[in-house]
């Protein structure tokens, strides 16, 4: 049986003006799991995974330490996220 999460997670280092929200977007869509990502005014990503099987959000997460090209990753926070009513089917890149 699947077993499905809801992760946060908050991506720092050199993440910000080198495409990684668009890079995890085509990731995201290319492997079907929905959520949203963000610029934080602090330079970080936020990204929010909904309902993702945890055996995938282990391959996307070791995935997200790489990143596009010229990232460079240095942590990702993953937190339990809570979605109380917020729903989603798609994977979008908030402003």
């Amino acid at each position: 049986m699947d077993h499905l999460v809801n992760k946060k997670i908050t991506i720092s280092g050199t993440v910000q003006g080198v495409g990684y929200r668009y890079w995890l977007k085509e990731l995201c869509d290319t492997n079907n799991v929905n959520g949203w990502v963000l610029n934080k005014k602090n330079e970080e990503v936020e990204a929010v995974l909904v309902n993702i099987d945890v055996v995938l959000f282990k391959t996307i997460l070791s995935n997200c330490f790489l990143g596009p090209k010229k990232s460079i990753v240095e942590n990702i926070l993953v937190e339990n996220f809570d979605l109380k009513k917020i729903e989603t089917s798609t994977f979008e890149i908030k402003k």
